[in-house]
C-alpha cells in the first residue's frame, strides 16, 4: 500500500498571513505622502516606502507513526513561512525607520514575528 502525503497547509497559512497583514498594517500616519504595500515574495516595480513582504515556506514533513496505510495523524507538517519588513526614511535614522508604522503594526510585528505553525495531517 502506497502512503500519499496530503496536501499541505502552508498554502492556507500564507494567505493568512498576507490577509492579515494587509487588514491590519497602516501607512506611516505621521507622514501624509507614506504608502505601503503587502506583497507575496518580492515587490515589482512599485516599491513605496513601507515594503511588507510574505516570502518563501521552509517546510518540513515527518512521519509519527508508520502503520498500515497511515491515517489520520500519521503525518507531522511544519513549516516558517518567511515574512520581511522593509522600512525606508530619507533620515536613514532607527528612529524614524520605527516611527513608520503604526503602533499597532508594531506591536502585531514585534509579538508575531516568529510564529510557529504546526499542522497534523
Amino acid at each position: 500500500m502506497t502512503l500519499v502525503i496530503p496536501t499541505s497547509s502552508a498554502p492556507a497559512a500564507r494567505l493568512w498571513l498576507f490577509t492579515q497583514l494587509s487588514a491590519q498594517i497602516t501607512p506611516d500616519p505621521s507622514n501624509p505622502d507614506a504608502r505601503l504595500i503587502v506583497v507575496y515574495d518580492e515587490p515589482g516595480p512599485d516599491q513605496p516606502e513601507d515594503i511588507v513582504s510574505v516570502g518563501a515556506v521552509h517546510r518540513t514533513v515527518k512521519a509519527k507513526r508508520l502503520v498500515g496505510g497511515g491515517g489520520p495523524g500519521w503525518l507531522d507538517e511544519s513549516y516558517t513561512v518567511e515574512i520581511t519588513v522593509d522600512v525606508y526614511r530619507a533620515a536613514t535614522t532607527r528612529k524614524a525607520c520605527t516611527r513608520a508604522l503604526s503602533p499597532l503594526s508594531m506591536r502585531w510585528l514585534q509579538s508575531s514575528a516568529v510564529i510557529p505553525v504546526s499542522a497534523t495531517a
